[in-house]
């Protein structure tokens, strides 16, 4: 396709899109109530358990496995999500080499002593064994996608 039709294509799109969204004018703003008062002795508490919790782990940080499988011969792919509270620090130990991906918030790493600093969409890979610490700088958690692969 040329250039030219993928603009024209983007733009109709855009336009179509922006007089779909507009809203009706007169149409009746939808009013909703707020919901009602807790009071401070209530113990009538969801029973909502989710299907992959965060745990918190001896190291500092939270940590869910969110996908394992087999991979290459030999080796188990394993795919966790990490977090760490905003001004805490946590040393974990994964068993086999990592590759993280910094999802939200910022924050340091420090491996085998060198330090470098983490930003959302930032990417590092660490070899199996190697000493790390994890810091949450800013004033939210630091999140992370870590995808390990271990020898079994």
């Amino acid at each position: 396709m040329s250039h030219a039709l993928v603009a024209r294509c983007c733009v109709v799109f855009a336009v179509s899109l922006l007089t779909s969204c507009a809203r009706t004018p007169g149409a009746p703003k939808e009013k909703t109530r707020p919901l009602p008062e807790v009071a401070a002795g209530d113990t009538n508490f969801s029973q909502y358990q989710p299907a992959k919790p965060y745990i918190g782990e001896a190291q500092g940080g939270f940590t869910r496995t969110v996908f394992e499988a087999q991979g290459p011969p030999g080796f188990q792919v394993e795919v966790r999500d990490v977090m760490i509270a905003p001004g805490k620090k946590a040393e974990p130990r994964w068993p086999g080499a990592a590759f993280l991906e910094v999802r939200g918030g910022a924050g340091t790493l420090v491996v085998d002593g060198k330090k470098q600093e983490l930003a959302q969409g930032a990417t590092v890979a660490i070899a199996q064994g190697q000493a790390l610490t994890l810091e949450a700088t800013a004033g939210q958690p630091l999140t992370l996608r870590v995808q390990l692969l271990k020898a079994q």
